[in-house]
């Protein structure tokens, strides 16, 4: 079992996200603080504290959590299942469509 650590950007927590494997994101900046916490309430990582609160005693313990615990990895599973199962271009070329019509 594998396990991802990121800082947040968008397009990085999707492809960790589409990866079906658990990630966590520790946030510095702008729409990061949306993806971290986001991860966290999807439950398919642990929460990571603020990155002014970081040791490393707790990211060992947070990322042996990580890569642990059974519940991230199934959740992880399932979320990238219905990432991979949408057509998200056709969603959004539809909804782009309708501004115009």
């Amino acid at each position: 079992m594998g396990y991802i650590m990121h800082y947040g950007g968008a397009g990085t927590t999707g492809a960790a996200v589409s990866a079906g494997v658990p990630d966590s994101a520790i946030p510095f900046s702008l729409d990061q603080f949306f993806w971290a916490k986001r991860l966290s309430l999807l439950g398919v990582g642990p929460k990571f504290p603020p990155f002014k609160e970081l040791t490393i005693d707790r990211i060992e313990k947070l990322i042996m959590d990580g890569i642990e615990n059974e519940t991230y990895l199934q959740r992880s599973k399932e979320i990238a299942q219905k990432i991979i199962a949408e057509d998200g271009l056709s969603y959004a070329t539809n909804v782009i469509k309708s501004y115009f019509r």
